[in-house]
């Protein structure tokens, strides 16, 4: 089987994967709370000025420098204050996932900030555009609210498109099966949206509007919870059309299911329980639903702590929200099965004063995806071309490339993410490469066959 991997160069791709995960690097949420990634870690930080029990999203520029923060109904800029226009907005607090952020393609200061009200209230899925050139770079909101549709549940992602320059920003009509799809192209928004009427209908308790929706990291699958139902469906979608399909139903017999999150590697799902006070992990490797309800994990239990909200974090491990307390969950290896995910209950301290309360803030899974990077050139790159493990690596990192070509001279190539090389060897079928001497971070590894001029192009984590 082939698939097109579109990239320019190896410079090109590791800036675009360097551009996408800084766009992740300040988290604002809960209580006052916040966080930094910048030097690769989380760091808690104080100066938050948002107070939400829910919904938020942030984002930040592609060298990782804070821009705005949200909770849906006001948006903060980077000193901390409300921008100008910056209040009133139709998102709200309570919603789940109060908004969703994501950049206008080829304009650097333009960014489009959609919001979704709660439990399916009548302002719905609305529009609003900042201008991050204004106000001396602080930003201000030069459209908002502007109507999209209506009534939606409290939930909205969004992806990159697999073939064009943009995004996929997803929601899901309230009372009905239809997910709507619009797409973020260079252009601007196309506001006829692509419907899909797959899965179970969002409707009866308002608490059936509740609960998260998300994207895989490479934008293949999605996965959607009603807390109140207990009902965790996941569904195939094609990000050249916006198309939602495939709906596998995991059957639980847990109401008030609420976060959920796809590990890195998009093989395994993450879903909390704030009733139950459980985290599940699903093995979605098989695409079988009675395979993956029957891989079900609870890789995290306790008598009081209430997980809400989960968040794959720019060093890719996955962040738990745990309601009224002053830390954060961490699930450190979220590749691996079951309690090899390693979940630390008290893994970030957020500080005296602060605390975690339902959400996490919301950001486009493809961050913590492959770069995207459309181009002029399309190579073909064999699936599953090269092999690593593990991933994360410590000190040792092993590399294969299929066995048709093991009798082949290879060429690796280790980049970090602004473009630098780290590493270069020769070998034939398998390499033990020594990754003792590199920073931890996020890795791009390039390996070329000599014989037949293929590339391969892939990622990796240094702990």
């Amino acid at each position: 089987m082939k698939i097109i991997l579109l990239y320019l160069t190896m410079a090109v791709f590791s800036l675009a994967a360097y551009s996408q995960i800084h766009s992740a690097d300040w988290w604002y949420f809960g209580f006052n709370a916040g966080l930094h990634f910048t030097g690769g870690t989380p760091v808690a930080v104080s100066d938050g000025a948002m107070y939400t029990w829910e919904g938020c999203s942030a984002i930040s520029d592609t060298s990782g420098n804070l821009m705005f923060y949200t909770d849906g109904r006001k948006i903060w800029n980077y000193e901390h204050n409300i921008m100008p226009n910056g209040s009133g907005l139709f998102g709200d607090s309570s919603a789940t996932q109060s908004g969703m952020i994501v950049q206008l393609p080829g304009e650097e200061k333009l960014y489009y900030l959609f919001t979704v009200d709660e439990v399916g209230g009548s302002d719905g899925m609305r529009g609003n555009i900042i201008n991050m050139g204004l106000d001396s770079g602080r930003g201000d909101v030069i459209v908002k609210n502007y109507p999209l549709f209506s009534p939606v549940s409290e939930k909205i992602s969004a992806t990159y498109h697999s073939t064009q320059n943009g995004s996929w920003i997803l929601v899901h009509e309230w009372g009905s099966n239809a997910y709507v799809s619009y797409f973020l192209g260079t252009n601007g928004l196309d506001t006829v949206p692509v419907i899909s009427n797959v899965g179970v209908v969002h409707s009866g308790n308002e608490m059936n509007s509740v609960g998260y929706m998300k994207f895989s990291p490479d934008g293949s699958k999605l996965a959607t919870v009603l807390t109140y139902n207990g009902t965790i469906e996941i569904f195939d979608f094609d990000a050249s059309t916006g198309n939602v399909s495939n709906a596998q139903l995991l059957p639980t017999t847990y109401q008030y299911v609420y976060g959920l999150e796809f590990s890195p590697d998009n093989t395994k799902l993450y879903v909390s329980n704030f009733i139950t006070k459980k985290i599940m992990q699903f093995d979605l490797s098989s695409g079988i639903a009675a395979t993956i309800n029957n891989s079900m994990t609870v890789v995290a239990s306790s008598s009081s702590v209430k997980y809400r909200g989960l968040q794959l974090g720019p060093d890719y491990r996955i962040y738990v929200s745990t309601q009224d307390l002053h830390y954060l969950g961490v699930i450190n290896d979220p590749n691996n099965s079951g309690s090899a995910c390693n979940y630390v209950e008290q893994g970030v301290y957020l500080g005296s004063g602060f605390t975690a309360q339902y959400g996490l803030p919301n950001f486009m899974p493809s961050y913590f995806g492959p770069p995207h990077t459309i181009g002029t050139t399309t190579p073909e790159v064999e699936e599953g071309s090269v092999y690593l493990y593990p991933d994360p690596a410590f000190n040792e990192l092993v590399v294969t490339v299929p066995f048709s070509e093991t009798d082949d001279d290879q060429v690796l190539l280790v980049f970090n993410l602004i473009g630098e090389k780290v590493l270069q060897t020769s070998f034939t079928g398998k390499a033990t490469i020594d990754v003792s001497g590199i920073r931890s971070g996020v890795y791009v590894l390039q390996v070329k066959n000599c014989k037949t001029g293929k590339v391969s192009v892939t990622k990796f984590v240094k702990n």
